[in-house]
């Protein structure tokens, strides 16, 4: 891809991405290995895809986002504040 968007969506899915592009808003996704920039170059993108990305073991993965329970949390302090 070389969209920011699809990365972090990708990320959600458990799908690992190529960013084809110089950089990336979602550096921790770099730094965790999910995700891999690429420069426009069709070897690099080859060998990019032809990876072995089966070391993502996707469920042990520090929760980048948050645990999805925001929400909860902000009402629960919100109630509590009065």
């Amino acid at each position: 891809t070389d969209s920011g968007g699809i990365q972090k969506e990708a990320f959600f899915n458990h799908v690992p991405c190529i960013t084809m592009r110089d950089t990336t808003e979602w550096t921790e996704l770099i730094d965790l290995k999910v995700n891999s920039l690429v420069e426009i170059d069709a070897t690099k993108i080859k060998k990019a895809i032809q990876k072995n990305y089966s070391y993502i073991d996707w469920e042990q993965l520090p929760l980048a986002y948050g645990d999805g329970t925001s929400g909860q949390k902000i009402i629960k302090h919100m109630v509590e504040y009065k």
